[in-house]
């Protein structure tokens, strides 16, 4: 009896393990990994600007305070912020008070960034530049953005950095530090699984624009029938519920939220 029970925990085992190789099912889709480079969550400021330095001090404080891990929790299930923390990170710094800290944001990057039925902005990434606002005594304010526009955004003095739903920047003028990754995955209808890039021969596959690189490094145009870049993952998603694309290239944190 007992090596009958033994086995079949072993059969158990073997089985959630096959299913974690897979990919993970979610809603009506299929999520699946396809091993690249992990997209990169940062906060960017102009070259020089001592902002910079503030807003990094003021980030390890809320990472060793556990502001945002808890923030992390309640947005992903899990604290996926990678950057090391130091509670006296501000200790010596000259903080200018009463500033209003000027955001670009992107408004259609959830659960990172985005808008509130009421038009406001909403997220992770916005709720922790809130949190860091509020401990410098600052008031927030955001301005939405698009990734494309990132530099010009900031040299145009516009806004202050650039936090929420925008990866790191190695352009010229601008300096960035990175506090999170997600990794690329492929979302696919359930009962049309697309494992692996291999699969998305004479296929279909929309991804939205911060994906742009990931889809020349998986050679999309290559591999599929048509590759299209749409404006967000939330219109991904919709074209593929809707059959007019056979897979979707996103991060994991736009797949798990907009597959649901």
């Amino acid at each position: 009896m007992f090596r009958k029970r033994i086995f079949a925990l072993v059969l158990c085992l073997l089985a959630l393990l096959s299913m974690a190789a897979c990919g993970e099912k979610r809603g009506g889709c299929y999520i699946t990994s396809v091993g690249l480079d992990a997209r990169t969550i940062a906060v960017s400021c102009r070259e020089g600007d001592p902002l910079f330095e503030t807003l990094y001090a003021a980030m390890q404080v809320r990472i060793a305070d556990g502001t945002a891990a808890q923030l992390s929790t309640r947005w992903f299930g899990e604290n996926l912020v990678n950057m090391d923390g130091n509670i006296d990170a501000l200790a010596g710094m000259e903080v200018q008070p009463g500033r209003v800290l000027v955001v670009g944001y992107e408004a259609s990057a959830m659960p990172l960034s985005g808008r509130d039925e009421k038009e406001e902005p909403q997220g992770f990434e916005v709720e922790l530049a809130k949190s860091v606002c509020e401990l410098l005594g600052w008031e927030y304010r955001a301005i939405p953005i698009s990734s494309q526009d990132l530099v010009i955004e900031l040299a145009s003095g516009e806004v202050d950095c650039v936090w929420g739903g925008i990866g790191a920047s190695s352009d010229t003028g601008v300096q960035s530090f990175t506090y999170m990754q997600t990794e690329y995955v492929l979302v696919s209808m359930r009962d049309a699984r697309v494992k692996k890039a291999k699969a998305l021969k004479e296929k279909a596959v929309c991804y939205p624009q911060f994906a742009e690189a990931a889809a020349e490094t998986l050679q999309l145009a290559d591999r599929a029938t048509t590759a299209v870049a749409l404006q967000n993952t939330e219109d991904c998603i919709a074209a593929l519920k809707a059959g007019r694309c056979d897979a979707v290239l996103t991060d994991s944190i736009a797949a798990a939220y907009y597959a649901r």
